[in-house]
């Protein structure tokens, strides 16, 4: 159950990417994935742990990436 004030969320993303080029067919399709989740702590800090997946970021024949971060939101 997600508390009050807290949110998880969930994305799925796909951008733009060349199907043809100069005739030639292109390998560019890629994607990203991201999972959140804010928790409140007080009314002026919310921490958010984040993962995410790229798919083929750089285009042709580039690597998977794989990463995670922490953001943390001070309210004055």
């Amino acid at each position: 159950m997600i508390a009050k004030g807290n949110a998880l969320g969930f994305a799925v993303v796909q951008p733009t990417f060349v199907t043809e080029q100069n005739g030639e067919d292109g390998e560019d399709g890629n994607y990203a994935l991201e999972a959140y989740y804010k928790v409140q702590v007080t009314d002026n800090i919310a921490v958010t742990p984040a993962v995410f997946y790229l798919s083929n970021p750089t285009g042709q024949g580039g690597l998977d990436t794989f990463g995670a971060l922490v953001q943390t939101t001070f309210k004055f």
